[in-house]
C-alpha cells in the first residue's frame, strides 16, 4: 500500500497502516533493531506507519532530514512531537508513554 507523507508530497511505503497513525518508524527489513521497535509495536498493538528507508529511496530522503542522518530505527510522533533514534530508546519511550493506553 503506498500513502503520501504530509506535505513534502513524498511516497512512502506502508507496512502497517492505520487511518489515525500518529506513530511513523523509519526502518529497513534486515536491521535486527528495526525488528525489535516494529516486534514490540506489533506486541502492544499501537497504531504505526513504517517507511522503509532503504538507501536511495524518498523515504531515506525524508529521514535524513528529519533525523541529519540514515540511522535506523527512527521514531516520529507527530502527536507529541517527539522524535527518537536508537531502539532501546524508543521501546522506552513507547512502554513509558503508550504501553498502558494500547492505542
Amino acid at each position: 500500500m503506498f500513502g503520501t507523507y504530509g506535505v513534502l508530497g513524498l511516497k512512502y511505503a506502508c507496512i502497517r497502516w492505520e487511518e489515525n497513525a500518529m506513530i511513523e518508524v523509519y526502518q529497513k527489513e534486515g536491521c535486527p533493531y528495526c525488528k525489535k521497535v516494529r516486534a514490540y509495536l506489533s506486541e502492544t498493538g499501537l497504531s504505526w506507519v513504517a517507511h522503509s528507508a532503504e538507501p536511495g529511496s524518498k523515504s531515506a530522503e525524508v529521514l535524513e532530514k528529519l533525523s541529519g542522518s540514515q540511522q535506523v530505527p527512527f521514531l516520529v510522533d507527530a502527536e507529541r512531537g517527539v522524535m527518537i533514534g536508537e531502539s532501546d530508546d524508543i521501546v522506552e519511550y513507547l512502554d513509558t508513554n503508550y504501553a498502558a493506553n494500547g492505542r
